[in-house]
Parts: structure tokens; C-alpha cells; sequence
């Protein structure tokens, strides 16, 4: 049974709570608050794509945050998945106020959050905003990760979380959706475990355009593309953060995804690992010195 229905945010443990705060905001384009122990960032004018917590921990990933089906409650689920086997605890969300906390057997942190419908539904190109910068992502949109155990982790995503395969590229690449977009998330198999980004959507070429010149201005070097995968079709481009900051290995801005899916009729492609597969045209670039933190 499916319990997930969309992402919706990612939470990063921070060393310094107001550079954190200002460096992402300026970066990407994002804004929000910050209180004395955390804060929220967004892309446009959801609750939050982004939790930003002060710790005195190693800094990296906390969490991906996904929204349960409809009229799905937190009891229900918890049921659900204890009787699939795993161990859940309940845990404070900001605003969501109370969500379920549960690991991959990576380790990776999953935190389970009911359904909210926004306040206002209209579309976001309809809402007036006096805050919202020129360049920001329209949505959060993915995060990948670098596993030693692909097959595991299929098989965890699948059974435990009720999420649906959308590609094999070989035995290397593994991509998951859980609505009608291609992937929410997606794991390459590299012998370790590791996060590899968080995607963030912009609607168009001419936003990728903007953006790719906002980073260049702000020596944020392109170590990926842009360029287009074969699968997901999307265009993309990925640029290296401060790992000093964040352990995170680079963030990914992308156009929105045409590879559009119904649940109900996808077949899983197995496709042979072939340089088209992954990326049908881009490059990989080494970042110059001066540029890395």
C-alpha cells in the first residue's frame, strides 16, 4: 500500500544558524525566518523547502520530509509501518507540529508528515509577493543518493514505504516516484553511502540561464553540465557547496521535468548503462582552486 503521495523539505544541521541562513538565501534565491535554533526557507510560497537547525553535530543532512496520502493520519501510518517492521518515533516538525521519524538501513533520516492543503490554492503565478526575489526555484524537487546496496534499497523504498520504480539504468542507477513526476528520489550504487544532492526546479531554460550566471557571479563553480539526463529528460545543472559548511556534495537546479508518469500504467524500464542513459549531453568539470572552500 502506497503511504507517500509528494516531498516536501529537507532539514540540514548547521554549525552557524545566521551565515547558513543568508548564504542559502542568497545563493538559491530562497527566503523565510530564523529563530534563535532554526530556520525556514522556500521557494516560492510553500510552508518550507528547506530547515536550516543549529547543531553542534557534524553538518549535513538530518532528514528528507515527505507528505502522506491524503486523509493518511499519523496514527494510521505509524500502524502501517510498525506492522511492516520498522521502528518509527514520533518527533517535533516546525509548523507540521508532529511528524514520524524513521532510517534507512543507509542511515539516511525519514521524517513522515500528514497532508496539509495550502491556505491558498490558487497558482503561484496568481499570488503577489513584496519578498520573493527575481531568481527563485519554483519547488523543491529530488534528492539523490550514492548507496552501497541498490537492491536493498529498492526493496526498503518498495515494501516499507510503498514508493513505484520508474527506471534501471544497468545495476548502477535506481530512480523512485511516489506521484507523477519521474523521481522524487533516486540512488546510484557506488559502494558507500553518501548523499549525492537536492534538486531544486526552475521552470525554463531562461531561469537556468539566470541562474547559472547568478552562481558564476557568485563563484559558485559548475561542476555538472548544464545538460540533459536520458531518463528523467530534465535539464539540469549541479554546482559544489562549501563542505566545510555543509556535507552536502552539491546541489542540482534543474528545468521542470516533462517526463510526466501515471502510476497506474508505468512498466519499469531496465535500460543499459550507455553515457546516454545517465546524460544524453553534458560535461564534467573540475572546479578551479580559487573557487574551492
Amino acid at each position: 500500500m502506497q503511504l507517500i503521495t509528494a516531498l516536501h523539505h529537507a532539514a540540514l544541521r548547521v554549525a552557524n544558524l545566521d551565515e547558513a541562513f543568508a548564504r542559502w538565501s542568497h545563493v538559491l534565491g530562497l527566503t523565510g525566518e530564523k529563530t534563535r535554533d532554526h530556520a525556514l526557507l522556500r521557494c516560492m510560497h510553500e510552508d518550507y523547502a528547506l530547515v536550516l537547525l543549529l547543531s553542534s553535530e557534524k553538518p549535513g543532512i538530518e532528514y528528507i520530509a515527505y507528505e502522506l496520502m491524503p486523509g493518511l493520519t499519523l496514527a494510521e501510518a505509524k500502524a502501517q509501518l510498525v506492522a511492516r517492521g520498522l521502528e518509527v518515533r514520533e518527533v517535533a516538525v516546525p509548523v507540521q507540529g508532529q511528524g514520524l521519524r524513521l532510517l534507512h538501513p543507509d542511515g539516511n533520516g525519514i521524517v513522515l508528515l500528514e497532508r496539509r492543503l495550502p491556505e491558498d490554492t490558487r497558482p503561484p503565478e496568481m499570488i503577489f509577493s513584496n519578498v520573493i526575489p527575481g531568481f527563485h526555484p519554483r519547488r523543491f524537487g529530488h534528492v539523490n543518493y550514492l548507496t552501497a546496496n541498490l537492491k536493498r534499497t529498492e526493496q526498503w523504498y518498495v515494501e516499507k514505504l510503498g514508493f513505484a520504480v520508474t527506471d534501471w539504468i544497468g545495476e548502477e542507477g535506481l530512480w523512485l516516484h511516489v506521484n507523477s513526476l519521474h523521481h522524487v528520489t533516486a540512488f546510484a550504487g557506488k559502494g558507500f553511502n553518501h548523499i549525492h544532492h537536492l534538486a531544486f526546479e526552475l521552470v525554463d531554460w531562461g531561469e537556468m540561464r539566470v541562474a547559472l550566471d547568478h552562481l558564476a557571479k557568485n563563484q559558485r563553480h559548475i561542476v555538472w553540465g548544464p545538460g540533459r539526463h536520458g531518463m528523467a529528460r530534465n535539464s539540469s545543472a549541479i554546482f559544489a557547496c562549501r563542505k566545510r559548511i555543509c556535507l552536502l556534495s552539491c546541489i542540482a537546479i534543474c528545468n521542470s521535468s516533462p517526463s510526466i508518469i501515471s502510476r497506474c500504467a508505468i512498466r519499469i524500464r531496465r535500460t543499459r548503462r550507455t553515457p546516454g542513459a545517465f546524460c544524453c549531453r553534458a560535461r564534467t568539470s573540475r572546479e578551479p582552486k580559487k573557487y574551492r572552500a
